[in-house]
This record gives structure tokens, C-alpha cells and sequence, in this order.
């Protein structure tokens, strides 16, 4: 299957954007974007770690959350990660 990435008239599945970047960080792009196109075409989820809860959801995590005492710093890291389902924790 080709690499789906637009050009001459072939619309890419996904918005892209042109970004300068620094000659030493290229290899790191270039490996994310292999990957996030491999995604694409095999159909994965690509808003993995993003998909935010509603509001209701999100009200009853913050009271769970907050009902456990923990300083705000712990708590609010705690609903970040809940609520972005992060893997790795926000620096605060």
C-alpha cells in the first residue's frame, strides 16, 4: 500500500502542516511520522492519550480525586492524567 501523504492533487487522510526543524531532531520526526502513518493505514486510533471525558465524568473524577487528600499538586496531576489518559505524568 503507498505511504498515504498527500501531494499533486492526493489528499493526505490527515491536516498537515510544513515546520522547520532543527538538522539534529529530523531522524526523531521522521520515526514519529513513519509511525503515525503506519497507524493510519492499518487503522489504528490516532487522538490515543487525547480523548478528553465529558463534563459529568470529569466532575466525578475531580470529587473521587479530591476526596483522597492529597496536596492540589498531586491531585491536579492525578486528573490530568485521567482526563488526557496520559501514561506518563504532566510536570507541574
Amino acid at each position: 500500500m503507498p505511504i498515504p501523504k498527500g501531494g499533486r492533487g492526493k489528499k493526505a487522510p490527515y491536516d498537515t502542516v510544513v515546520m522547520r526543524i532543527p538538522e539534529e531532531l529530523a531522524p526523531k520526526v521522521d520515526l514519529m511520522v513513519s509511525q503515525y502513518r503506519e497507524k493510519v493505514i492499518n487503522g489504528v486510533d490516532t487522538h490515543q492519550g487525547m480523548t478528553l471525558k465529558t463534563v459529568n465524568e470529569a466532575m466525578d473524577l475531580a470529587k473521587e480525586i479530591l476526596s483522597k487528600k492529597k496536596s492540589a499538586r498531586v491531585s491536579l496531576r492525578k486528573l490530568l492524567q485521567v482526563l488526557y489518559n496520559l501514561v506518563d505524568e504532566p510536570e507541574i
